[in-house]
C-alpha cells in the first residue's frame, strides 16, 4: 500500500507514547475510522463523544461504544489486552452477570494494525462517586449485590487467551524491589509455603475491581467494566482492589460483603492475595504513604499481616 498518508482513514503519525496521547481523544482524527468500522457492521455512527479516557481510544455513539486499541506503534503492547479484554467479556456475558453486552470486535488494517470492540454503552455513575453518599442500608445492599456478581463472576473459564496467574511469575516479580531484601525473601518463602503443589481452585477474576470499574445505574445495579486485567487466578485475587481501593476499609461494606473478616484466616487470605497481586505492591506503597509508614519498617510476612489487620481495622484506608 503506497504511503501517502491521504489514502487511510487514519492520516496522523503515531511514533511513541507522546504521540499517541495527543491524539487518542481526537474525535475529529478517529471519525474517518469509526464510521468505516460501523459501516462494516450495519451500523450509523452518529453524535460521537469522548469517554473517561484511558490508554486506549474510548467513544460512545449513542447507545454504543467503540474501544480502539493503541497501535504498537503507539509504544503501548496493546495486542494482548485486546485479546483479553475481548475474552473476559465474553466470559461475563456468559455467565450473565451486569456488564456490557459484546456487540462486535476485529481489527481495522489501515495506516496502522488498530484492533477494536464495540459493547453497549452503560449509562450511569462510576461507584466511586456513589459510594461516598451512601448511608448504611444503601452500602450494604450494594456489598450484597457486588457479592452475588463476584460470585458468578469467579467461576470456571472457556477462554485461553485470559492469562493464568503462575507460581513462577509470581516469585520472579521485580516490582516489591523498594521493600527490604529481608522482607522479600520472606515473601518468596511464604508463597512458595502457601501455594506450591496446593495451588487452590483457578478460576476468572477481573483483577481490578474498583470504584473507577463500576457503574452504577438509576436504578442501583452494578454493571462491571474494564477487563484488561482479568487473570486466571485463585479467587481472592479479587482482593485487594477491593479491600482497600473499593471498599475503602468500610466496617459496613466489609461485613455486608465478607461476614465476620475479624479473624485470622481472613488476614492471612488477604496478605497472601496482597503478595500475589499483580497491583500487590503498590497497593502497599500507598498504604504505607497514607499512614506514613516507611517500607523499610516492614521486616516479614508477620510484619505485613499485622500492619493489614490494623489498617483494615481502622475502616479508614482508602487508596486511589
Amino acid at each position: 500500500m503506497s504511503d501517502d498518508k491521504h489514502l487511510y482513514l487514519f492520516n496522523k503519525t503515531i511514533n511513541g507514547n507522546n504521540s499517541w496521547a495527543e491524539l487518542f481523544q481526537s474525535i475529529s482524527v478517529f471519525k474517518p475510522l469509526i464510521e468505516t468500522i460501523f459501516r462494516m457492521h450495519d451500523l450509523e455512527a452518529v453524535e460521537i463523544e469522548n469517554l473517561t479516557p484511558g490508554t486506549n481510544a474510548v467513544f460512545r455513539i449513542h447507545n454504543k461504544v467503540i474501544k480502539i486499541f493503541a497501535p504498537i506503534e503507539s509504544g503501548y503492547n496493546t495486542g494482548s489486552d485486546y485479546a483479553i479484554e475481548l475474552s473476559s467479556l465474553k466470559h461475563a456475558n456468559d455467565v450473565q452477570i451486569p456488564a456490557p453486552l459484546l456487540l462486535h470486535a476485529g481489527e481495522m488494517n489501515d495506516r496502522y494494525l488498530f484492533h477494536y470492540i464495540i459493547m453497549e454503552f452503560i449509562s450511569g455513575k462510576e461507584a466511586e462517586h456513589k459510594l461516598k453518599r451512601y448511608q448504611t442500608l444503601q452500602k450494604r445492599n450494594f456489598a450484597f449485590k457486588l457479592k452475588e456478581i463476584t460470585s458468578n463472576l469467579n467461576t470456571k473459564v472457556r477462554y485461553t487467551d485470559i492469562p493464568i496467574l503462575a507460581l513462577a511469575d509470581i516469585q520472579n516479580s521485580k516490582s516489591w524491589s523498594n521493600f527490604p531484601d529481608v522482607f522479600c525473601r520472606d515473601r518468596l518463602a511464604y508463597i512458595q509455603d502457601r501455594l506450591e503443589n496446593k495451588f487452590p481452585d483457578f478460576v476468572y477474576t477481573h483483577g481490578d475491581l474498583t470504584g473507577e470499574n463500576m457503574i452504577i445505574d438509576e436504578k442501583e445495579e452494578i454493571y462491571i467494566i474494564d477487563f484488561a486485567d482479568s487473570r486466571v487466578a485463585p479467587y481472592f485475587y479479587e482482593w485487594p482492589p477491593i479491600v482497600f481501593a473499593l471498599f475503602g476499609c468500610d466496617k459496613v461494606i466489609m461485613e455486608a460483603y465478607f461476614g465476620d473478616y475479624h479473624n485470622d484466616e481472613f488476614y492471612d487470605t488477604l496478605t497472601l492475595s496482597l503478595v500475589i497481586h499483580e497491583f500487590g505492591s503498590n497497593i502497599l506503597g500507598q498504604i504505607c504513604n497514607l499512614h506514613n509508614i516507611v517500607p523499610d519498617s516492614i521486616l516479614d510476612m508477620t510484619n505485613l499481616k499485622l500492619l493489614l489487620r490494623k489498617c483494615v481495622e481502622s475502616g479508614q484506608t482508602k487508596i486511589s
